[in-house]
């Protein structure tokens, strides 16, 4: 039998796994350490298979699930649904797919008020997927429009992104037009109703349809935003969204966006490994030992938890590093840019060698570009 798609198999977990309540699906289909980020399951195949026991149980409602749009991108699945379940839901999930099945899933769901400012609902209006050559291209648009409009705060240039006045609007709360956006936000402010975007996690795009899932607060409350953007010769022609309000408290340490560096990069036992691989190296290098010298057995021993107790606390471990500040180990040392630049080689080599995910790794140089490197280059060195 063809292998499944990653989109075949995305529609399979809600339609039949959750909809109909076939837990073999989700045993079939989803990793055991599933990987979960909505505010209301636990985590692991075991969460799922647990919200399908409440819905037998009657504790919840049987749901009603109409897909209406599916874009994809590499290992990850959107799906943009339309739910019955108790009540009418607009709903957006995000599956990430590892070796054949399930790994990760986030989603945002938001209940369907009956009537919309822009008489449409909230998930009606275009679906054909086009222009699949003009993917990346779409996604910078929209990243440059969010970045810049949103979380820069640049309103002056929101019509930059815009055919004149031409604009689709499915945000029940919002008139049609891009004086309809102006408008809507406009009075948002007028009710004292303020709208935060802090950050991007997440652009996903299939042609002419961009998904981007962001943080930020509506009207002082942490939240996620959904929002799915329809681009046509170059400008915004469509947008739908979800505000999910991220809670205080959810059955899971994931949160809603992604997982600390700590977890993607594999733990104290990662952590631990990279060092126990890079810094021998570090210590034996030419250009680097002399920085070593004349610690003893045990003086090692301890500046090796050390480094990894402090790497473990900045990547968001439950870790605490009770060492000293780095500037005053390093005072005095006369670390220059070439002896850090040589530092890094060899560490990047090593998260190489470690297999750390690209993503990660990239994360994981920038807190030692960031936090470390002015704190060991003597003449950065902070009085």
């Amino acid at each position: 039998m063809q292998k499944p798609t990653n989109t075949e198999m995305a529609i399979k977990i809600i339609k039949q796994g959750i909809a109909q309540k076939d837990k073999s699906v989700v045993h079939d289909l989803v990793r055991d350490d599933y990987i979960q980020h909505n505010p209301t399951v636990p985590d692991g195949r075991k969460g799922l298979l647990g919200l399908i026991d409440r819905i037998i149980d009657g504790e919840l409602p049987m749901p009603v699930i109409n897909v209406k749009r599916v874009l994809a991108e590499g290992e990850y699945v959107v799906l943009h649904s339309d739910f019955d379940w108790g009540g009418r839901k607009a709903v957006f999930e995000i599956f990430r797919f590892e070796d054949g099945m399930a790994a990760e899933h986030w989603s945002g769901i938001q209940n369907h008020p009956k009537q919309t400012a822009n008489g449409h609902s909230m998930v009606d209006g275009e679906t054909a997927i086009t222009d699949r050559s003009k993917t990346e291209s779409n996604k910078a648009l929209i990243k440059d429009f969010l970045e810049k409009v949103f979380i820069a705060g640049q309103f002056n240039k929101l019509r930059d992104f815009f055919d004149g006045d031409k604009y689709l609007q499915h945000n029940p709360m919002i008139a049609d037009g891009v004086s309809g956006l102006e408008r809507g936000l406009e009075e948002m402010q007028k009710k004292g109703i303020k709208i935060e975007f802090h950050k991007i996690h997440q652009i996903i795009g299939e042609g002419n349809f961009v998904l981007t899932l962001s943080e930020g607060k509506f009207d002082g409350k942490p939240t996620a935003f959904f929002d799915l953007f329809r681009v046509e010769h170059g400008k915004i022609a469509e947008h739908w969204d979800v505000l999910q309000e991220v809670p205080a408290q959810m059955p899971h340490s994931n949160g809603m966006f992604s997982l600390s560096l700590y977890r993607r990069l594999g733990g104290y036992d990662a952590i631990a490994g990279f060092v126990d691989s890079a810094f021998p190296r570090v210590a034996a290098h030419p250009e680097l030992s002399h920085f070593f010298r004349g610690h003893a057995t045990e003086s090692q021993y301890r500046q090796r938890q050390l480094i990894v107790d402090r790497l473990c606390a900045v990547t968001g471990g439950p870790v605490i590093y009770i060492g000293r500040p780095l500037e005053s180990v390093h005072r005095g040392l006369g670390i220059t840019e070439a002896n850090w630049n040589t530092f890094m080689k060899i560490l990047t080599t090593a998260m190489d060698e470690r297999k750390f995910p690209e993503a990660a790794k990239k994360e994981f140089i920038e807190i030692f570009e960031k936090q470390f490197r002015a704190a060991t280059i003597e003449g950065e060195l902070k009085e």
